[in-house]
């Protein structure tokens, strides 16, 4: 149960560094459009939307690897799971998981 409650801090961390993440593609997605929308020159529309995924993707993936990196259990006093600076905190809260299961 414990293990649980820091997966999910975990998660709570990772949706807010993954929606500050997101943030500079919808600003450029938002300056595409208004660019196109101001000239008379057309984007085509995989460009904008394309360019505006690819920074939301690259922008999501920071932060969630941010917030792998940031996060430290609380519980691990507890649970007898300590985190190792590098170690994939995902994996390790799976083990955990997996440990509490009856075979």
């Amino acid at each position: 149960m414990l293990a649980d409650k820091d997966h999910e801090a975990l998660t709570r961390l990772q949706r807010k560094l993954m929606s500050i993440g997101a943030i500079p593609g919808v600003l450029v997605l938002f300056g595409m459009v208004v660019l196109d929308a101001a000239s008379n020159f057309a984007l085509p529309r995989a460009l904008t939307f394309g360019v505006a995924m690819i920074v939301i993707l690259v922008g999501t993936m920071l932060g969630r690897e941010r917030a792998n990196r940031r996060f430290k259990p609380r519980y691990a006093r507890w649970t007898g799971l300590d985190y190792e600076m590098g170690e994939d905190i995902e994996e390790l809260l799976e083990r955990s998981r997996g440990s509490e299961d009856p075979p």
